[in-house]
């Protein structure tokens, strides 16, 4: 099993978490927080796996409690929740899960969509559960977006998981009440 504490520990030693614990940047949003390049962490690197593991330890810790589908947030970590997925399936071949993606307005990148796979997706299936996938999480506003089009295209239930959570509180998903 994974833990969550090791995880972190790795990340600042091999220069993920581009700032000392306790430094913080306030980013154009105006929220404070440590910056962080889960994008460098390349997907053979073991400390890739190890971010799946986490993430897959959260996702299956409760028996009979999988998503339908797990949703990358557009571009990090659409590539993320597919190998989540893998190790869901490598886990427990019987686990019924896939994975999905969202994408980003060529025009806007601040803007987040639901391609037609993932919309027509969720639109057929109408899931029970479905969890969105996201590195950082500063205010919510990527994640909320997919998760909103989720619900919107069907998903009765949307969790949103962060892996690094800058904030105590996620103001744009405790806004549009989306747990996480």
């Amino acid at each position: 099993m994974a833990n969550i504490e090791i995880f972190e520990s790795h990340l600042i030693e091999c220069g993920y978490v581009l700032d000392p614990k306790g430094v913080h940047h306030e980013f154009v949003s105006g929220v404070h927080g440590q910056k962080l390049d889960f994008d460098g962490i390349a997907q053979d690197d073991p400390l890739y796996q190890e971010w799946v593991d986490i993430n897959v330890d959260d996702i299956t810790h409760v028996p009979n409690r999988l998503p339908r589908f797990i949703l990358g947030v557009a571009n990090g970590t659409n590539p993320f929740a597919h190998r989540v997925v893998e190790e869901i399936k490598q886990r427990d071949p019987r686990a019924v899960v896939d994975a999905l993606e969202s994408a980003k307005d060529t025009a806007d990148s601040k803007k987040l969509w639901l391609p037609a796979e993932t919309k027509s997706a969720i639109q057929l299936e109408h899931p029970e559960f479905v969890i969105v996938v996201e590195d950082v999480g500063t205010k919510g506003t990527n994640s909320v977006q997919v998760a909103q089009q989720a619900m919107a295209a069907g998903a009765e239930n949307v969790l949103v998981l962060v892996t690094w959570q800058r904030n105590p509180i996620l103001v744009r998903l405790e806004e549009a009440k989306v747990a996480y």
